[in-house]
């Protein structure tokens, strides 16, 4: 069959074509494997081909870098300086270790501004280029003079920091004591809870309302508004339905059970322009509140007001009351006294 087919495509054609054809029930027989071929010479086999002589593991010493200053080594020994080779790492060891302290440089020591109370980091001035480690916790590198390292969440009483040099060895040790959260006044026994779930001054309230033999404090959980401007105003309402339109002692109002950045308004404002409606019930006020939960009002009515950007809260004192923000001090103001409260240290400043 294969020699007619071949007639017939010479038939057709003035030169041979070769064709591959698969022919059912026609197997070919399987070629001879071809022969392994020899392995290759390895590097160390070719350098000695071009000349080297030596043990292989002088030749792997031998592509090791070397640079060698001969000049260096010879006005040395004319010092009567014994060095034993001539290589660039010995001469300038040997050039360190002659000149002593004279080049070493002084780092500046490690220290730190003291954390206030509920602060998330510590504020560190050290070398630059140097590190430092919290609770032996990741090593931080100073890019300059100064760093803020985060404090690990949950960390309470004191805090271990470690100092280290360029070569990461320990050159010093600290020993920093957190400040316990300043809890504030007594608010004495415990008398009942009061459901927070009127509507008051143009908000949509829903909480708990705590009272005290000393006090109370309001927990809002839901908190809607639509009348920026007066926060304070309802914040005030609020309280004195809990404390029944009476006159206490201290009043806490903590606004962390709220979301940040919420949607709709029941925030704190940046500025709070109306403070002695808020101080009104009680001689002491505590505010709980997160940096994500201040408003910043915008006066343009056509400018939308933005949430969680401020840094800060600004007041007014008012006369014969006492404030208190956060983990800060309770501080007592005076009368038409400019204050503000920051939240990155947790204190209350005076301003002016």
């Amino acid at each position: 069959m294969p020699n007619e087919l071949q007639k017939l495509l010479i038939e057709l054609s003035e030169k041979p074509i070769n064709m591959n054809i698969n022919i059912p029930g026609l197997k070919g027989v399987d070629g001879v494997d071809g022969h392994n071929g020899s392995d290759g010479l390895s590097a160390y086999d070719i350098a000695q081909l071009e000349g080297f002589r030596g043990t292989r593991q002088e030749w792997l010493e031998s592509l090791k870098a070397k640079v060698e200053v001969n000049n260096a080594l010879t006005a040395l020994k004319r010092k009567n300086i014994y060095l034993p080779n001539a290589q660039l790492d010995t001469i300038l060891t040997k050039l360190v270790e002659l000149m002593g302290d004279t080049i070493a440089v002084t780092p500046k020591p490690l220290t730190y501004t003291q954390p206030a109370a509920g602060q998330a980091f510590i504020k560190f001035t050290g070398e630059p280029h140097f590190k430092v480690a919290i609770n032996d916790g990741e090593k931080v590198e100073f890019e300059t003079s100064t760093l803020k390292v985060l404090i690990p969440y949950g960390t309470t009483g004191n805090i271990k920091a470690d100092y280290f040099n360029l070569l990461d060895e320990i050159v010093s040790t600290s020993v920093i004591t957190l400040n316990n959260v300043n809890e504030g006044p007594d608010f004495g026994v415990f008398v009942k809870d009061v459901p927070l779930t009127t509507s008051v001054y143009g908000a949509t309230v829903a909480g708990t309302g705590k009272v005290y033999e000393k006090g109370v404090k309001v927990i809002p959980t839901t908190l809607e508004s639509t009348n920026k401007f007066s926060l304070e105003d309802m914040f005030k309402s609020m309280i004195e339905i809990v404390s029944e339109y009476k006159k206490v002692e201290s009043v806490e109002l903590d606004l962390t059970q709220l979301s940040n950045n919420p949607a709709k308004g029941g925030n704190f404002p940046e500025v709070c322009k109306k403070l002695s409606e808020l101080v009104n019930a009680g001689n002491n006020t505590i505010v709980k509140v997160n940096r994500g939960q201040v408003i910043t009002v915008s006066e343009d009515p056509m400018t939308p007001n933005k949430t969680g950007e401020a840094t800060s809260i600004k007041f007014t004192g008012v006369a014969n009351k006492k404030i208190q923000f956060n983990g800060s001090e309770l501080v007592a103001m005076e009368q038409g006294a400019r204050y503000e409260y920051v939240f990155s240290t947790d204190t209350i400043n005076k301003l002016g």
